[in-house]
């Protein structure tokens, strides 16, 4: 049996034991897919006509989901209400289908529809590779997204990213193949759901496909618009005014994994870590600058890289998500499920495409694979860290993980041997077509 078949049956085994661990927790983990709570109550008041009262809370709301059958859940000795509607309008116009069965049907739906989801998007990163050299990948890219943690932290909270990660994959092979319209419509579905997606739009544009991100920022209004008939203008301004500026700042909790969560817990007090002082100001300053720099840096490339027309097309789609996901002020961890394009697309450049260099960037790449893996998986091992100043280390490991991908990614991006992305799959554009990925 060689190396490779031997890894390949370890990772399946590894995705079979951890995967179906962490899929078991997700069914009967102890916050029985909170969020999702979110989804189905907001569509259930769209399917009833209520959608006027999207974004009521308080006791009126508690009320609200007895009688629509869904409860608060007990986590960690602590009975958690059922969470106010934090989402776009859209989301509750496209929550609706599900809405029209009980909740805990409904919720088993949403879940099995996420892991399928997950696969599809799994699968579908590899597209258009020939048959032995796609097999493997595939194989590779479906074991690696099941051993993730923050895939299962995703279906465990019943979050919809799931839906996103296809969403974005799928309109990157669209626009890898200049399908601009069909790419375009599904990010700006990915967009309307939520808002970060949009970024991606400056990626296409970088890449002069111009029709793909026009149609991505329309379709995101249009879809965001879409609920109004059934909600009413008033809850946009509710949600535009009040909701979303709330949303906007996840602070110093622990989940979270952004630039600005981390400066925020070295550098203000707060319940979770000690910190060196209170210097508010100097995180929003500080936090403004990585954004710029991180992003600037990606774009900088992608730009550089189309005008030479020799293009690393997916690394730097991945390399946008990852800058993103990075610099997010609120970047829970279930987030980095769309991380998983940059380390299987790095994998394949060293593994498929290069000639035998790279091995300390793809070690560095594994390193940060497996702390976003294995490393403080629970509420409990955060919570047992001292409150001390140097329990910053540990509670910013992720977040350092985050970085060291980003930087790897953008190092292979940015060196200029692009003779080196060699083509591996029967893909071809015209040169005189603009905009479109030439090798």
């Amino acid at each position: 049996m060689d190396v490779k078949k031997s890894l390949f049956i370890f990772l399946a085994a590894l995705a079979v034991v951890y995967g179906g661990y962490g899929l078991g927790r997700a069914v009967a983990g102890p916050k029985q897919g909170l969020d999702y709570a979110q989804y189905y109550m907001a569509g259930r008041m769209v399917v009833e006509g209520d959608g006027g009262a999207l974004y009521e809370s308080g006791p009126d709301y508690q009320r609200r989901a007895e009688r629509y059958g869904v409860e608060g859940v007990v986590a960690e000795g602590e009975r958690l209400d059922v969470m106010t509607n934090a989402y776009p309008p859209f989301v509750a116009l496209l929550s609706a289908p599900l809405a029209l069965v009980p909740y805990d049907v409904s919720r088993f739906v949403f879940l099995a529809a996420s892991v399928a989801a997950s696969a599809l998007a799994a699968l579908l990163l590899f597209a258009g590779r020939d048959r032995k050299t796609g097999g493997e990948l595939r194989a590779a890219a479906l074991a690696a997204t099941f051993i993730f943690f923050p895939l299962h932290y995703s279906l465990y909270m019943g979050q919809m990213n799931s839906l996103l990660l296809v969403l974005l994959v799928a309109a990157l092979q669209l626009g890898r193949r200049g399908r601009q319209v069909a790419a375009g419509l599904l990010l700006g579905a990915a967009a309307a759901i939520k808002l970060f997606p949009l970024v991606l739009a400056a990626f296409f544009a970088l890449k002069r496909q111009y029709t793909l991100a026009a149609t991505a920022a329309a379709s995101a209004v249009i879809l965001s618009l879409s609920a109004m008939p059934v909600t009413g203008a008033d809850v946009y301004a509710e949600y535009f005014t009040a909701v979303l500026p709330s949303q906007l700042d996840g602070g110093a909790f622990y989940r979270n994994q952004g630039v600005p969560a981390v400066l925020s817990r070295l550098l203000t007090e707060n319940d979770v870590v000690a910190s060196l002082g209170h210097h508010p100001t100097l995180v929003t300053v500080l936090s403004a600058a990585a954004a710029v720099v991180a992003l600037g840096a990606v774009f900088y490339f992608t730009k550089r890289n189309t005008d030479e027309g020799r293009s690393p097309y997916e690394l730097e789609f991945s390399l946008v998500l990852a800058a993103t996901i990075m610099v997010l002020s609120k970047s829970w961890e279930h987030y980095a499920v769309f991380l998983l394009p940059a380390y299987l697309f790095l994998y394949e450049r060293f593994a498929y495409r290069g000639s035998g260099d790279g091995g300390t960037v793809l070690f560095l790449a594994a390193l940060s694979y497996c702390v976003w893996s294995f490393v403080l998986t629970t509420g409990c091992e955060y919570r047992a860290l001292p409150y001390h100043v140097l329990s910053n280390i540990p509670l910013s490991a992720k977040f350092t993980a985050t970085l060291v991908l980003y930087l790897c990614v953008l190092y292979v991006v940015g060196r200029r041997d692009e003779g080196r992305y060699v083509r591996s799959w029967p893909l071809e554009s015209p040169a005189s077509e603009p905009g479109r990925y030439r090798r």
